[in-house]
This record gives structure tokens, C-alpha cells and sequence, in this order.
């Protein structure tokens, strides 16, 4: 998986990658690489989706997170394993008609959301920020792209009554296991949205 949900949206290492893939091709297996938020990797480290492409059998890439659509999600692989998927995605009830203006909303989101993409990682990074000038946060990763995941760790206070009172005041916040807690940034939240979110913040922890 690249970037990493539950590291924090960290960016998988190239060089670790091309040792996995070795280590298949050396024993003749496939390998899949869940590329859903690949975008925010390539575009972090100026690797281009190519060269991750090639480190696998199969990819996956997802429209609608860092590049805005409202869906859409693609399988890149080669001309058997495609036909093994559109069966399997028919069986599954996967099928879709008239799919063509959500086509062209990835289209879109291809020619004009993929370098934008840096003021995501941007505003996850002023985040990473404002949760480490708290005394009773911390970070449980560094932020590298648009995902930012904290821990509470003082304990008086209930992670829930946390996450309600953040929702009351809409920051939308997903408990995230145990005491920790997941914000992710998108095309959709803005500037003055974070300088906000850096208000509500004191007023909540101060409460």
C-alpha cells in the first residue's frame, strides 16, 4: 500500500520496493501493489507513476481521494488478469451503466488536480504542526503527504467526547484505534479552513 493508511500516509521507500518486487520475481510471484493514494507518493517524491508501475503486476489508482472525483477507482494490469477482473467484478454485482460522466469527472481530475496536489501535503504538514504545539497530543508519524494521525495521550480525557465536541464544531475527525486519531487534508479544504481547524483546536483541548 502506497502511500500507508495506518502509517500516516507515509510514502512506501522506492528502493524498499524494488526489493520486494526482486524477492517475487526471484520466486515467481505476483505482486499487487495498492496504489489508491499512489498520486500523493509520486507527486511527494517526483517518481512518476511509471516507474512505481513497474515495480508490480497489478496496480490499483483511485480517483476520487487527492484528485477530487466524486468516484472512480482503476485496475492496471495485463490483458488476462483485466478479463479475470471484469468477471469477478460482474459476479460481485461490481457492474455499472452509463458510467460515462463519471468518466469524464476522472478526466478531469487527471488534467487538472495532480500537482495541486502539493497543497494538500502542505496543509497536512501546518496540521502536523498545530497537533505537535499541544501538550497533550502527539504525532504518531511524520507527516510526509496529506494524512495526519495523533495520539491523545493524556488519558483524563475520552477520545469520543474528543471527536464529538471536534464534530460540534465541524472538524471531522476519525477515531483511529486505541487513543489515536486520523485528520486527512483534500482539494477541498482550504487555507482559512486550517487556521480554523488551529482555533478550534485550542477552544477544545482548553475546554
Amino acid at each position: 500500500e502506497n502511500t500507508h493508511n495506518r502509517a500516516g500516509g507515509r510514502i512506501y521507500p522506492f528502493d524498499q520496493l524494488e526489493t520486494v518486487f526482486s524477492f517475487a520475481r526471484e520466486r515467481e510471484l505476483r505482486l499487487h501493489l495498492d496504489g489508491a493514494r499512489l498520486i500523493n507518493a509520486s507527486v511527494q517524491t517526483a517518481i512518476s507513476l511509471e516507474r512505481y508501475g513497474a515495480l508490480a503486476d497489478s496496480v490499483t489508482f483511485c480517483f476520487s481521494k487527492g484528485l477530487g472525483a466524486p468516484i472512480g477507482s482503476v485496475l492496471i494490469s495485463d490483458r488476462e488478469t483485466i478479463d479475470r477482473a471484469f468477471k469477478w467484478r460482474k459476479r460481485l454485482g461490481g457492474g455499472m451503466r452509463q458510467v460515462g460522466i463519471l468518466a469524464a469527472a476522472c478526466l478531469y481530475a487527471l488534467d487538472n488536480n495532480v500537482q495541486r496536489i502539493v497543497e494538500d501535503h502542505e496543509k497536512a504538514a501546518k496540521l502536523g504542526e498545530i497537533v505537535e504545539s499541544s501538550s497533550i497530543l502527539r504525532l504518531r508519524f511524520p507527516v510526509e503527504t496529506n494524512i495526519v494521525i495523533f495520539e491523545v495521550v493524556d488519558e483524563s480525557r475520552d477520545i469520543e467526547e474528543l471527536r464529538a465536541a471536534f464534530e460540534r464544531e465541524g472538524v471531522l475527525l476519525l477515531a483511529f484505534g486505541g487513543r489515536f486519531m486520523r485528520m486527512v487534508t483534500h482539494l477541498d479544504i482550504t487555507s482559512d479552513d486550517i487556521e480554523r481547524v488551529e482555533k478550534i483546536f485550542e477552544e477544545v483541548l482548553d475546554a
